[in-house]
């Protein structure tokens, strides 16, 4: 429900508002299943970027780092990648 909510908000163009939603979904996302916490933390890392928390963003970035290498969909995979781009940038 908190990642639903906090994508409505992206929707609308507030980011500022699906942090909080963001940051439950991340905290609720068990280490036990890397695929769902890397996307979580993608989501949040994106949403605080956009924010202009480039901080923020890349302490995100840094604790998921060695998940790349667990994951098999490339998708996710490319993505980090393009968020260590944007955030470094």
């Amino acid at each position: 429900m908190d990642a639903g909510t906090g994508r409505a908000w992206l929707a609308c163009d507030q980011p500022s508002r699906a942090v909080p939603f963001l940051s439950s979904r991340v905290k609720a996302a068990s280490t036990d299943y890397p695929r769902d916490r890397l996307h979580a933390v993608l989501d949040l890392t994106d949403t605080v970027h956009k924010c202009g928390d480039r901080d923020h963003a890349q302490e995100l970035l840094d604790q998921v780092e060695g998940l790349i290498g667990t994951v098999s969909p490339q998708r996710l995979v490319h993505r980090y990648k393009a968020l260590s781009s944007a955030v470094a940038a």
